[in-house]
């Protein structure tokens, strides 16, 4: 198989090669006489420009007029034709475009007599020069006499009536020089010169002339044939400069390499460097659509390269590009050769990847305008209108402001077109996605600019719904004027003096310009001038408003209705393309169809007072493609979306500035024919974006090709990403890479998209220089990782790296029954502990599976490369070594199995491929030894704290060789307790490890198979289940079994947008699952989490294994709502050491269950400190705060309460705080529990300790709330609750501000005697647990001051659970800004690259520290979600996650229920999806703050409502539903019934909703709007009204 493949990729790179480097040229041509205005392509190399036989000329930096610049028009030496033959009888012509040489030539034969040839073309070696070369050639013979003169036609600057080039322009003043006659051309008569001045320059800087000279070969009026002079040859030559002397130096340099015969090679092969540098070729039929495309491809990259310099000299004054070619004074036209927004829209994206040097000129050119970008900000505001940041005009030319000169007070200008700084903003966006931050040109200066554009717009924000700045519970934002208009310039030219409000493309570059500051620091580089909340510009850009239409999901232009009457830019759609904005996409199917097939058909182009632009037809088309490709059925759209060829003009594929014709309609004549600059860059973007369906993300490529019609094949050479330099071939059925320059700096890896190579399930695979690899033609991603950096594929559940960590730091795999770290020589058991009591620590089981693997080729330059892999979506780890020299790939595979969870395997693989025997390196013939080491001795196995009797053979369910196996018995050492038999383990394993001879071509696997019990029985039954299995059967039970947790219990959030997040949030919860058993074992009871999870805690390190508060209070609490199945296994392993925990009770003198502070497999006190297992108490509450959650969340608490003897735990519970309580006489009675450890274990014995007492009130309430349940109840109930009222709750005042204190006699900040280090700190999270988790009843005053005064107080090097519980606090007050500094220093406690967390920053501390991972967690769920369990509801109230725009919980449950939530903060909606719900489950409603109540009726229903604070709760016979509900005369649940679809566009603030079950209906024809206020009913009203009518 591996051969074929390898078979295939070299025939398809070997015709790659050929299709890529034919040597025929892509010529465009023409065999009929041009008519007048015929779409003709220009000549221009950046500097000089003119359209092929214009009447002018351009020079990239010659302007004029001081008021408003506009650059100068110069009266063309070029304006020569020699086919105006079309008169003469027998005469015929051919045209030639040649884009890939730079030339348009011309050849005429007249009546064969004569032929000529006139080439022209604007030199790029030598850019000051035009030529023009002439050649003709008699045909036949002449007689003695005869003569044939050939007459040129002459316009531009012979348009006169001297009959001479004579130059005069507006605007600037000549004086003339004729040098000489004759000349290097024969036909030459005259060499003349013009120097000019301009008579006004805008540029005080001198980055623009205000001088020019001119020298050139005048051309005559004819040429002449005769008998001596049959054929002849020469060239007429324009040598433009700013002074004289340059002028004549290139006009000499000219001729010298004309007569050398060296001019136009050397332009020509430049050019053909510039399309190697970049470049897209289609395979195709002459005459096919595939054809044309090629030739409109190949004028469009022509086009747009010749409008940019690329001779060093140049690049330095290079201005930038305006929106059409040879724009200058003498056209009448608004941009007369001024930049414009078109530059960083249009022209820029369709070079970055093809042409990076080309759009770097453009960006140095904007970063390098910073200055005047800050002094246009004032000078732009007037009257109402203010500005302070980065403003970059609407058109400039050497970054002022410039506007027309009407009357200010009416502002009729474009001072108002906000959206062009936003628009530089994405250019760079774009750059530094593309681009390695080692090649980035000036850093500071792009951080500065980035932040100068970002402060502008946070200038301009405004809150909606009279939010004032600095208020909590935003909703949306909108782009405004001083923060009370809001009134822009749109970039569809509707009128100058027109104004819009909510401009959808404005917000859309806003908010990226909001985002910037934050991509560019991310990389590593800060500053900017401007002192700058980043997390506060990510929380505007994330909440910008964007108007949606109230009678479909799609998006309006604008908020201001006039705006729809007429379409001629594509505004909205290039929210798509190629800005990409994530508010214009979503994962939900059906919405993302609606949305996109509305936009495709609000947004046609519409011709009103405005021309159309030759825009709108790629990128619409690229919208489309877009659509298809997410298989959207597009049924509404009544028209075809035209293809991008429609927009090409003429046999030359030249893009005009406006869509004057329609099919059927001619070229007209009554106006200039203009290319399109931004024309041929958008037809650019719409071959890479929607043909090729490549997209920058934040750190990856994605190509997702289609073919188009008339095309069998297309390539893209040269793609330039992140450094790397790819050719990417599309076939129908494969997509070939290859790799033809590395980044030295960084590794390129190919990932799937959707479907893997043609070779393997592997889910990423590196292309070298020079390579090639095929895939699947399907969507993929190109990701560039720095060399040093680890998680190459970027996909959150995939821990990578190249080296492995220091031992300590290494990973583990479990399953809850056993666990070890990777490489490990040790695995563990749940519960088998050895040594007495505070001795007992995990006994160490010797492993079988942490063998190496080596062969005898040993050279460091036989390695390829090693890498390191933890999938914890399969929970397998993977070491893969490639060799060469003979090539080898050896793939290592260690997992503890999910499904049968006493299996412990490893698999390793090695393949030599069979291509590699054709390789000539005699080497691959080589045989190659295998061996494998430190592989335990099997006979007698080994441990310190396990004895075991020799090994025996033994024989499971046959004779077969599969049935043949090893067993081993042992027992531990020393028992937790005295009189207490040592703990039996039982080991079966069955392996084919052994050293061996690898053939050539060979593939072999190797494999062991380990079963771990404490009981033989189980352990026979756990072999017997995989006897005579393979080994992929094995590892797929494996994967399936991981897969059903990720698929029922997980948080999403876009990788693309937080890697780091989501891969810590896949990591903590992998690593809390691996120490989690599928169900109970009766044989070998669960005994709960220790802190450093299953895989640790021998001889006394990482606690030793053992359990405490950390369970209830850290572990407990994320799995609960996510796997209660899990969570109850955590509380069971309590009820089933109650009677232990008695016992405890007794010996301390108290009554009671009092749960140990330190337990191990008994349940009794293991703790070695003993005042902690004496005073820290607190557990037996955090206990029972835990069992009431738990009841909080299931729908049979019944059930729960009798299997599991919760009634009795939580009675013993109550008995033992009732003793432990001490209650005063007098009026007022107060109770108190004295000599306690509270959670700050710096401190004790302390009294009144305000977290015990608190969570010793809530354990003697909590019969109570269990004996409604199960009707019972008891004596001392009413004490119970009397004392709990009593318990006292330290408080008191610190600058006037109200607290609670810690415990009795604190102050905060200053050293105690009771404290036991000699620091005033605090050790970690204690009051500030008072408000989550455990939910005491406070205002947000007192909540603030806690949170406040504490953190000022705790230790910086505390535990690492202490700040994400910071964190949830300040959520709760709406501190967002605190909020995420503190959650973000839960990364300072992650151990790269396996993802392992500290006990303390910076790898500290106990490790795989799985209470720092339940706060992480916690902080995510019941912070940034605001989720709270309640007794008889679950409140909600979601924020934005750092750096994310949303994030799902999938698989939570909740009274039966199991729901999938998404918090979308880019639309601010909340969708609730019922997955599934038990036969005994509580009709559940939500209900929201603004008071609606919304029905969740039954499975499989979707709910989608605006993002605002929330409750679930069960149903109220007295609910009147906000969406289709039951008949409120009846408690019976309701029907399904569906919902009308989110509508966007409802003002901010007002709710709405959407519903669906299935089987899908149709939607209503109008959302369901509830609202108090009568005006906006009347505006809603108004809208729907006028909207109807205008679509009529």
């Amino acid at each position: 198989m591996a051969s074929s493949r390898n078979s295939r990729a070299a025939s398809a790179l070997s015709i790659f090669s050929i299709f890529l480097h034919l040597s025929a040229a892509q010529l465009s041509t023409r065999t009929q006489w041009l008519p007048d205005n015929y779409p003709l392509p220009h000549l221009g190399n950046g500097y000089l420009s003119t359209p092929l036989f214009g009447e002018r000329m351009q020079v990239q930096d010659l302007f004029t007029r001081a008021d408003r610049p506009v650059r100068v028009g110069l009266p063309s030496t070029m304006a020569v034709r020699v086919d105006r033959h079309q008169d003469i009888a027998g005469s015929s012509v051919n045209y030639t475009f040649n884009p890939e040489a730079g030339f348009f030539e011309t050849v005429v034969t007249v009546q064969q007599r004569y032929w000529v040839r006139q080439r022209f073309y604007a030199h790029v070696r030598i850019p000051e020069l035009f030529v023009m070369e002439l050649e003709a050639e008699v045909l036949g013979k002449l007689s003695a006499n005869e003569e044939i003169s050939i007459p040129l036609w002459r316009k531009g600057c012979y348009d006169n009536l001297a009959n001479e080039c004579i130059f005069t322009a507006n605007d600037m003043t000549f004086t003339h020089t004729v040098l000489s006659t004759g000349g290097l051309a024969p036909w030459t008569k005259k060499v003349s010169v013009a120097e000019g001045n301009v008579t006004g320059n805008p540029d005080s800087s001198n980055r623009t002339s205000s001088n020019i000279a001119i020298m050139w070969d005048q051309a005559p009026p004819s040429i002449t044939l005769n008998r001596n002079t049959i054929s002849a040859k020469g060239v007429f030559l324009t040598s433009i400069s700013r002074n004289i002397t340059a002028a004549r130096k290139a006009y000499d340099e000219g001729h010298e390499q004309f007569a050398s015969g060296v001019l136009y090679s050397r332009h020509r092969d430049f050019w053909g460097l510039r399309y190697n540098e970049g470049r897209i070729q289609f395979q195709a039929a002459p005459g096919s659509t595939g054809h044309k495309l090629q030739n409109a491809v190949f004028s469009s990259l022509y086009t747009v390269l010749s409008a940019i310099p690329s001779h060093p000299y140049f690049l330095e004054d290079f201005l930038g590009v305006g929106p059409v070619v040879d724009d200058d004074n003498e056209a009448d036209l608004a941009s007369a050769g001024r930049v414009r927004w078109e530059q960083e829209i249009y022209v820029l994206p369709s070079l970055l990847l093809l042409q990076p040097a080309a759009a770097e000129l453009m960006i140095k050119n904007r970063v390098d305008q910073w200055v005047e970008a800050l002094e246009n900000a004032p000078a732009a505001s007037s009257g109402n209108f203010s500005y302070r940041g980065g403003k970059y005009p609407y058109e400039t030319v050497t970054g002022e402001e410039l506007w027309e000169v009407h009357d200010r007070s009416q502002d009729m200008d474009f001072l108002r077109a906000v959206h062009v700084s936003g628009d530089v903003a994405f250019a760079l966006q774009e750059y530094i996605k593309a681009v390695p931050p080692s090649e980035w040109i000036d850093k500071d200066a792009m951080m500065r600019t980035a932040s100068r554009i970002a402060e502008f717009y946070l200038h301009l924000v405004q809150r909606l719904d009279g939010e004032q700045e600095g208020k909590s519970g935003i909703k949306q934002l909108v782009v405004g004027i001083n923060r009370f208009l809001t009134a822009t310039t749109a970039p569809d030219p509707i009128d100058p003096r027109f104004y819009v409000q909510f401009h959808t493309f404005t917000h859309a570059v806003a908010s990226v310009a909001l985002r910037l500051p934050e991509s560019i620091s991310r990389l590593g580089f800060s500053g900017g001038g401007v002192n700058l909340d980043v997390a506060e510009l990510q929380r505007l850009a994330d909440n910008i408003y964007f108007p949606r239409d109230l009678l479909t999901s799609g998006h309006l232009t604008s908020s201001t209705p006039e705006h729809t009457e007429q379409s001629c830019e594509p505004d909205v759609l290039l929210a798509y393309f190629p800005l990409r904005h994530k508010a214009f996409d979503t994962e939900d199917q059906a919405q993302f169809c609606s949305m996109v097939e509305a936009d495709l058909i609000d947004h046609a182009p519409k011709k009103g007072s405005c021309d159309i632009k030759s825009t709108y037809v790629p990128i619409r088309r690229s919208v489309y493609e877009l659509a298809k490709r997410r298989n959207c059925p597009l049924s509404g759209l009544s028209q075809p979306v035209p293809d991008m060829l429609s927009v090409v003009q003429g046999d030359f594929h030249i893009i005009p500035e406006y869509q004057w014709t329609s099919p059927g309609e001619t070229l007209p004549t009554d106006r200039p024919f203009r290319t399109s600059l931004a024309g041929h860059g958008a037809f650019l973007q719409g071959v890479l974006n929607g043909y090729a369906g490549i997209q920058l993300d934040n750190n990856r490529l994605l190509i997702d090709p289609i073919i188009p019609e008339g095309t069998e094949a297309w390539s893209i050479h040269a793609l330039n990403y992140q450094g790397f330099i790819v050719n990417l071939r599309f076939s129908r059925e494969e997509i070939l890479i290859t790799v033809t320059r590395e980044n030295q700096h960084a590794t390129l890896y190919i990932e799937p998209g959707s479907a893997d190579y043609t070779g393997g399930n592997d889910t990423s695979w590196r292309v070298k220089v020079g390579g090639h690899i095929t895939v699947k033609r399907s969507r993929i991603y190109l990701v560039a990782v720095a060399a040093d950096s680890f998680h190459w594929s970027q996909l959150p559940w995939l821990f990578q790296s190249t080296s492995l960590p220091a031992a300590k730091y290494m990973p583990e795999v479990g399953n809850g029954h056993i666990a070890t770290m990777v490489n490990s020589s040790w695995v563990h058991m749940n519960g088998l502990y050895n040594g007495e009591g505070p001795k007992s620590s995990r006994a160490r089981i010797p492993s079988l599976v942490a063998f190496t693997v080596r062969t005898n080729h040993t050279l460091p330059a036989q390695l390829v490369n090693r890498t390191y892999e933890l999938n914890v979506r399969e929970g397998i780890f993977t070491t893969t070594t490639r060799l060469r020299n003979p090539s080898l790939v050896i793939t290592h595979e260690i997992f503890a199995h999910r499904d049968n969870d006493r299996l412990l395997a490893a698999h390793v693989s090695f393949t030599r491929p069979k291509d590699a025997l054709s390789h000539r390196d005699s080497r691959e013939q080589d045989p190659v030894e295998i061996f494998f080491d430190k592989f335990p001795d099997e006979s007698q196995l080994r441990s310190e704290d396990i004895v075991f009797q020799p090994t025996r053979q033994i024989s499971i369910g046959g004779n077969q060789p599969e049935s043949l196996f090893k067993e081993a018995d042992g027992r531990t050492v020393i028992p937790e307790l005295k009189g207490m038999a040592p703990s039996p383990i039982n080991m079966i394993w069955r392996s084919t490890i052994s050293n061996f001879v690898l053939a050539a071509g060979q593939e072999v696997s190797r494999e062991i198979h380990v079963y771990i019990s404490s009981r033989p029985s189980e352990t026979r039954a756990a072999a017997q289940k995989f006897r005579g299995k393979s080994s992929e059967f094995i590892k797929n039970a494996h994967i399936a079994k991981w897969g059903s947790y990720w698929d029922n219990g997980r948080i999403d959030v876009d990788a693309t947008e937080n890697f780091e997040l989501a891969q810590g949030l896949y990591g903590s919860l992998y690593f809390l699952l691996a120490s989690l058993p599928n169900q109970q074992d009766q044989g070998n009871r669960f005994i709960g989490l220790s802190p450093g999870g299953l895989a640790r805690g021998p001889a006394n390190s990482d606690y030793s294994g053992h359990i405490f508060w950390d369970t209830e209070t850290w572990m407990y609490p994320p799995i609960l709502n996510l796997h209660p199945e899990q969570a109850r296994l955590l509380l069971e392993a309590r009820t089933l050491t109650l009677d232990a925990a008695k016992a405890n009770a007794i010996l301390y003198g108290y009554k009671g269950a009092k749960f140990a502070w330190e337990s191990a497999y008994t349940g009794t006190e293991t703790s070695p400190w003993p005042p902690s297992g004496e005073y820290e108490i607190h557990i037996t509450g955090d206990i029972a705060f835990a069992v009431r959650q738990y009841l909080y969340v299931i729908d049979d608490k019944m059930k729960a309460i009798r299997e599991m003897r919760l009634e009795e735990m939580a009675v013993e519970m109550a008995i033992f705080w009732q003793s432990r309580s001490a209650c005063s006489n007098g009026t007022t009675v107060t109770c108190s529990i004295i000599n306690v450890m509270p959670p700050d274990e710096y401190h004790f014995p302390v009294s009144n300790s305000i977290y015990t007492n608190y969570v010793a009130k809530l354990s003697l309430e909590l019969p109570a709330y269990v004996f409604k349940i199960t009707n019972n109840s008891h004596p001392d109930l009413n004490l119970w609750l009397t004392t709990a009222q009593r318990l006292a709750m330290p408080k008191s005042v610190m600058d006037g501000k109200e607290f609670h204190l810690e415990f009795d006699g604190y102050t905060p900040g200053v050293w105690h005697p009771r404290s036991n280090v000699n620091v005033p700190e605090i050790k970690q999270g204690d009051v500030i647990l008072l408000g989550y988790p455990l939910d005491m009843d406070m205002s947000p005053e007192l909540r603030k001051n806690d949170l406040d005064i504490y953190r000022k107080v705790t230790d910086v090097e505390g535990p690492a659970m202490t700040w994400g519980m910071f964190s949830v606090g300040y959520l709760e007050l709406g501190n967002l800004v605190e909020a995420d500094t503190l959650f973000e220093r839960n990364y300072e406690n992650i151990v790269q690259p396996f993802g392992v967390w500290s006990e303390v920053r910076d790898g500290a501390g106990a490790l795989n520290f799985l209470t720092g991972m339940g706060g992480f967690l916690q902080a995510v769920i019941n912070g940034y979600g605001g989720i709270r369990i309640r007794e008889d509801h679950l409140a909600l109230h979601p924020q934005r996650l750092p750096k994310t725009s949303r994030w799902s919980l999938v698989g939570y449950k909740h009274l039966g229920h199991q729901f999938n939530m998404t918090f979308d903060f880019f639309h601010n909606t909340m969708t609730i999806h019922i997955v599934s719900k038990t036969s005994i489950a509580p009709h559940l409603v939500l209900e929201v703050d603004s008071g609606q109540i919304y029905d969740l009726p039954q499975a499989g229903y979707v709910l989608t409502v605006r993002t605002e604070k929330s409750m679930l709760r069960e149903y109220q016979i007295t609910d009147e539903f906000t969406n289709p509900g039951p008949d409120t005369s009846t408690s019976t649940p309701p029907p399904a019934t569906s919902g009308s679809p989110v509508n966007p566009s409802i003002t901010p603030g007002l709710p709405t909703v959407t519903g669906s079950a299935p089987p899908a209906t149709t939607p209503s024809s109008s959302p369901a709007l509830l609202t108090n206020s009568p005006l906006v009913m009347l505006w809603l009203i108004f809208l729907t009204c006028w909207f109807s009518f205008n679509r009529s």
